[in-house]
């Protein structure tokens, strides 16, 4: 019975000891090999192209409190009217904020914004079709985003990363020949650059202080955003003494 209360103390001890002299053979006898490495930074450029754009529509409502379901019905058989809904899932109208005030008069002041993702095929002309849909207490401003989806914008990221990849292998096929040596692939550390958003066409304020909108370009003209995309790329190779 005292053997074993006295166990877990010589298993420690023994532990200890161990220990430490693994530490002693570690700093007598060092390791003889070590990591040589090489660093190098590769770059690959490319280019987003987008052939649809970013539509947000903003609809100013004045109703009667008691017509809202009304109103909700309206405006969203408005949205599909002036960009139809293409099934895809950024080819669906969403709502994305919704403001409620009330007048002197009693009215219900609606401020609703809803963005669809729309095709180029639907953009010429979408300024005057905004008019057009408006009437008394229910007005529409359109302002049209050229920026790639990010859909777009990943697929394209992905084939830049496949890029560099094949341009670290060919540097490891490079080195290993110029060198003799049997260098292989370390770390890849991506620095990736924002696409710019320099295709967005905003409203301006007309001189009584209402939101005008630009009119969307009359013919349908694909955009496309150069990028670059950088890797820091480690290349190692055993040595040892």
């Amino acid at each position: 019975m005292r053997r074993i209360r006295q166990l877990p103390f010589t298993m420690a001890v023994v532990c200890l000891v161990t220990g430490i002299w693994n530490v002693g053979w570690a700093a007598e006898f060092p390791d003889p090999c070590r990591d040589h490495e090489v660093r190098l930074r590769l770059v690959e450029e490319y280019w987003v192209a987008t052939h649809t754009a970013k539509v947000s529509a903003t609809v100013q409502v004045a109703a009667d409190p008691t017509k809202a379901e009304a109103v909700r019905v309206e405006v969203l058989s408005l949205l599909r009217r002036l960009v139809p809904e293409s099934g895809a899932p950024e080819g669906v109208w969403r709502i994305t904020s919704a403001v409620l005030s009330r007048d002197a008069a009693g009215l219900e002041r609606w401020q609703i914004q809803a963005d669809i993702r729309a095709a180029e095929r639907e953009l010429p002309g979408l300024h005057d079709k905004g008019r057009r849909l408006s009437r008394p207490g229910m007005n529409i401003h359109v302002t049209i985003d050229w920026t790639p989806s990010t859909m777009e914008v990943e697929s394209v990221k992905e084939q830049a990363r496949k890029a560099i990849y094949r341009k670290a292998a060919d540097e490891v096929e490079r080195l290993n020949a110029a060198s003799g040596m049997r260098y292989r692939l370390g770390d890849v550390e991506f620095v990736e650059a924002g696409i710019p958003a320099r295709h967005a066409l905003r409203t301006a304020a007309d001189e009584e202080g209402k939101a005008e909108v630009m009119m969307a370009p009359q013919t349908a003209i694909s955009r496309a955003d150069r990028a670059v995309m950088q890797a820091h790329v480690a290349l190692r190779e055993r040595q040892c003494r």
